[in-house]
């Protein structure tokens, strides 16, 4: 058998036994010694496919310690569209929300242009945070018309901002934007538990409803407790 095929099957199997709860946050995997006689296959292998779990975020490895199995990631498809409930309900775990900021005023120029929006126009300014299991995941910050949330409660901005649209016969279809990376405001880090300026991956999108009209800018930060797992084919020369 070849060794990738292998090396790909072990990496399945102890993906399997950290899903299961088998394996649970911090346990301690066996030694490379161990996994190799318990597989009877080479330490070359078994350590090539630790390197791939820990690529993958699954375990980590502490020199003179060991590799230890790390709270399991929520997959994000770079192409999928949902909220972060459903995301997070998806991977078995338990959403909620807290929210941050809850704030109307008026949009600034570029704003404004990409919500094709007057400047008379007041918008809605939304700060939550998603959590996990009790654990903070995403820092969620939504600039959107007012238009669209007349009379909305501080109680619903605690579900999905999808579901209250679509309540308003107002329904996301698509996103366009684009991946960035930028450091932790004070107010963002506290609240996700993070040290002051401390790198993330900041998803900016303005979503669209049905008809193509723009209803919302998001800027969506995300922890290293999120992935976006991406398949890439090399084109034919």
């Amino acid at each position: 058998m070849q060794k990738g095929k292998v090396s790909n099957e072990i990496i399945q199997d102890i993906i399997g036994k950290i899903q299961s709860e088998e394996w649970r946050e911090g346990h301690k995997l066996p030694s490379e010694t161990a996994l190799a006689e318990g597989y009877g296959i080479s330490r070359n292998t078994v350590r090539e496919a630790l390197q791939e779990l820990i690529v993958r975020g699954y375990i980590k490895r502490i020199h003179g310690k060991g590799s230890f199995v790390l709270s399991m990631p929520i997959n994000y498809g770079i192409d999928d569209l949902m909220s972060v409930d459903e995301l997070i309900k998806m991977t078995n775990l338990e959403p909620s929300t807290k929210v941050a900021r809850f704030d109307v005023g008026m949009a600034d120029e570029g704003v404004r242009g990409l919500l094709k929006i007057s400047k008379f126009e007041p918008v809605y300014y939304i700060d939550r945070v998603k959590y996990a299991n009790d654990r903070a995941v995403v820092y969620d910050s939504v600039t959107i018309p007012s238009k669209y949330l007349s009379q909305v409660s501080m109680e619903e901005l605690n579900g999905s901002l999808f579901h209250i649209l679509d309540s308003n016969d107002i329904h996301i279809q698509t996103a366009v934007g684009k991946v960035l990376v930028r450091l932790a405001s004070k107010e963002i880090s506290k609240a996700l538990n993070l040290s002051e300026n401390a790198p993330l991956l900041v998803l900016e999108t303005v979503m669209y409803d049905s008809s193509n009209n723009p209803v919302m800018l998001v800027h969506d930060y995300h922890t290293d407790k999120i992935q976006f797992p991406i398949r890439r084919t090399r084109r034919e020369l």
